[in-house]
């Protein structure tokens, strides 16, 4: 009893183990045990010399994972940094794109074979072409007023491309007014150098109630002569004309052109004489028309030139190129010929028209629409 008392007195101390592990980000688990020891003397626990080790174990396990806590910020910083770089980026492109949109879908309708004869620069052109079209004919709309009328007869529209006497007050032809106003005002029968110069003898066929017959007096031509088979429009033609006409600077040649003279019927639409045709005659009023060659009109009248030729007849524009082989091989004159009627213009008419003048080039005038893009004029000049 006194020895073991002696003993405890001088330091007897107790021993126990304590298990532990360590997770470490970035390694494998450590694991380990260390011992305690509890002596009388002292009334607390003793570290062995082993747990000082132990203890800086714990300091550099606690540095790392600091060190690592740091490091994942830094990533989250990083990447906030270039997700906020990219959307900075994107706005613009996102705009460019909204600018833009309707380009990339004439890009998209010409890789896709949606776009017929137009080539890719005249696919993306039409985008623009189309939209003036559009507000064009809405401007049109709003303003051309009526402003006179004979009872039965025309009646006079003042537009902002003056006064113009047309053959009715139809809804249906007040909208084609419009539209026709729209494209003189685009000028669609000129791209490039192409179009009607100063001095120049124009052939207008399917000159209608004269719109680009003025307009081509304005481009500086000398003589236009105004084609046009439909009595109503050439009523309406000699009144809007008047005074050039009495100046020599218009002649009205009252037949349509086809590829042989003779007595055809002639379709006009019911309220629409702008859709008058020698070609297509479904559900249109039938009457009787004389016809002649563009060859045979020139000799008659004895042109000692032809310059330019515009031709918008309704789906004839085959038949009245084949009657003018002499004037183009003669003349060569600069042409935009409407190529929208039919379903295979666009591919016929150029091959007619370079079997007789191979040194033609040809270039598209194009509209877009919802779907696709189609050829609408063919401008042809000398290459």
């Amino acid at each position: 009893m006194g020895r073991e008392q002696q003993d405890w007195s001088a330091g007897h101390c107790d021993s126990s183990r304590i298990d532990f592990q360590y997770a470490v980000p970035g390694r494998s688990l450590v694991t380990g045990s260390r011992s305690t020891q509890r002596c009388a003397h002292e009334g607390r626990h003793r570290k062995p010399f082993l747990e000082e080790g132990i203890d800086g174990l714990d300091s550099a396990a606690g540095q790392v994972v600091v060190g690592y806590r740091k490091l994942d910020s830094q990533k989250k910083q990083i990447r906030a940094l270039q997700i906020a770089v990219v959307l900075i980026a994107a706005v613009p492109v996102a705009i460019l794109v909204h600018q833009k949109w309707d380009h990339l879908r004439a890009i998209s309708f010409h890789a896709r074979g949606r776009t017929g004869a137009c080539a890719l620069r005249e696919s993306i052109q039409s985008v623009e072409v189309t939209a003036f079209q559009v507000s064009g004919t809405r401007r049109m709309r709003e303003a051309i007023r009526l402003v006179g009328r004979e009872a039965g007869g025309p009646v006079l529209y003042d537009t902002p491309r003056g006064r113009y006497w047309i053959p009715s007050d139809s809804a249906i032809l007040r909208e084609s007014f419009a539209y026709e106003l729209a494209e003189q005002a685009r000028d669609i029968y000129s791209i490039r150098q192409s179009g009607v110069r100063a001095g120049d003898t124009v052939l207008d066929c399917g000159a209608g109630v004269g719109l680009f017959t003025k307009q081509a007096l304005l481009r500086g031509a000398k003589t236009v002569i105004a084609i046009e088979p439909a009595p109503e429009n050439l009523e309406c033609l000699g009144r809007n004309l008047e005074r050039e006409i009495a100046a020599g600077q218009v002649i009205v040649y009252p037949k349509g052109v086809w590829d042989k003279d003779d007595v055809l019927e002639f379709g006009s639409s019911e309220g629409d004489s702008t859709k008058g045709t020698l070609a297509l005659h479904p559900d249109r009023r039938l009457i009787k028309v004389p016809v002649t060659t563009i060859d045979r009109l020139v000799q008659e009248l004895g042109l000692a030139r032809v310059n330019f030729i515009k031709m918008d007849i309704e789906g004839a524009e085959k038949q009245a190129l084949s009657g003018s082989r002499q004037t183009l091989a003669k003349f060569r004159p600069r042409m935009a010929i409407c190529v929208y009627h039919l379903p295979n213009d666009p591919t016929d008419i150029p091959r007619l028209v370079q079997a007789a003048v191979p040194s033609y080039r040809c270039e598209f005038q194009c509209l877009n629409y919802e779907h696709y893009i189609e050829a609408e004029v063919a401008h042809f000049s000398e290459r």
